[in-house]
């Protein structure tokens, strides 16, 4: 990770940056406990 190229990121890409990262880490928690299907029909998670 290039520590030069992130404090030169304008604060509001940082930010999305941050949201989206919530975002999915939530939606990603819904759908495991629903079992759900990605987009293209199958289970984004694993059994092992």
């Amino acid at each position: 990770m290039d520590k030069t190229v992130i404090a030169q990121a304008p604060d509001g890409l940082i930010i999305s940056d941050m949201v989206d990262v919530f975002a999915t880490y939530f939606e990603a928690r819904a759908d495991k406990a629903s079992n759900a299907l990605n987009g293209i029909g199958c289970s984004s998670f694993h059994k092992a």
